[in-house]
């Protein structure tokens, strides 16, 4: 109904956003608070050790509300000449002599086009219908709970300042890193774990009980007094690759062709990228007449290898995840 309203968890652009001139144009949106530092608790019985990580100049991150960030954006595309529908589902795909021709939506509408750009997410109707999305599962998923809590900003200020805090401890997490992120006048919290035979068990009944254990930390739950939540979800994310991401006529982005990276909190720069890559490579597949997968995948992929804090952020998140689901 409002664009933000199916966002998943991103609420930070990271340095990427700061830094390529390709996302430049994100920092004309609605930035609820610049980040400067990071601090990690490790929660063991008895004693909490605290790191706190500073920069010695500039910042880490720019922590935004997908809400509002979502409906600026819709607005840049709308205003571009993009026809933007809302309350909208698409159910099927349109497909002639092997090639996607243009989608099916929930009213029974056929919208042609020389080519798909699907970002619909962790299991895209799109991509499933299209073959290129197999059914998903175990450490290929992240199930996250997540939750919104008004603070005011008065109280944020003081409580957690310009600072994002993650926690290691007993009972919050299962193999991933709860994280608390402040806004202007909320804070979002969420923990959750892959989703293997032992996420949920007799010491988790569900993913919501690693959420309230988080906020009935010692250490956090005096800085919650007097808020209250005003929004609360269960997100599923995809922590692995998509092995084909191009049909003829179809090409996915963001978590739909597996570039998200949720063990790190990794996504919105991957997915903005991946979603001006495959336009790039829409738009010089229709001039040269070739929109076959070959030709996506080709332009695709020139622009994906050229980029370096995908390829850097792919290689430390695959290293992570091995190693955290080699542990106990």
């Amino acid at each position: 109904r409002v664009p933000g309203e199916k966002n998943v968890s991103g609420t930070c652009l990271n340095t990427a956003a700061l830094v390529d001139p390709d996302l430049h144009y994100l920092l004309d949106g609605p930035i609820e608070r610049e980040i400067r530092s990071m601090r990690t608790y490790l929660v063991t019985e008895g004693r909490t050790t605290v790191i706190h990580e500073i920069p010695d100049r500039g910042i880490l991150l720019l922590s935004i509300r997908r809400d509002r960030f979502d409906a600026w954006h819709a607005e840049q595309a709308r205003a571009a000449g993009a026809d933007v529908r809302l309350g909208c589902s698409v159910v099927d795909v349109v497909e002639e002599a092997g090639s996607i021709r243009g989608v099916v939506t929930d009213a029974g509408e056929r919208l042609a086009a020389r080519v798909v750009i699907d970002a619909g997410g962790v299991n895209s109707i799109v991509g499933r219908k299209a073959g290129l999305i197999e059914r998903r599962s175990g450490t290929s998923m992240i199930l996250y709970a997540t939750v919104a809590i008004h603070l005011g900003r008065r109280r944020i200020d003081k409580r957690f300042g310009d600072t994002i805090e993650y926690y290691l401890a007993p009972g919050c997490q299962h193999k991933v890193w709860p994280w608390v992120f402040p806004k202007r006048d909320v804070i979002t919290l969420g923990t959750g774990g892959y989703m293997t035979a032992d996420l949920v068990g007799e010491r988790a009944p569900s993913v919501n009980a690693y959420l309230q254990k988080l906020m009935d930390l010692p250490v956090l739950r005096p800085r919650l007094e007097g808020g209250r939540i005003v929004s609360w979800g269960l997100h599923l994310e995809y922590d692995d690759e998509t092995p084909r991401r191009a049909r003829d006529g179809l090409i996915l982005t963001g978590e739909a062709g597996g570039f998200v990276i949720p063990f790190l909190g990794e996504g919105m720069p991957e997915a903005y990228f991946s979603g001006i890559y495959a336009a790039r490579a829409a738009a010089r597949a229709i001039a040269a007449g070739d929109v076959s997968a070959p030709a996506l995948q080709a332009a695709y992929d020139e622009q994906l290898d050229a980029n370096l804090f995908m390829k850097a952020f792919h290689h430390v998140g695959a290293c992570n995840k091995a190693s955290i689901l080699a542990k106990p």
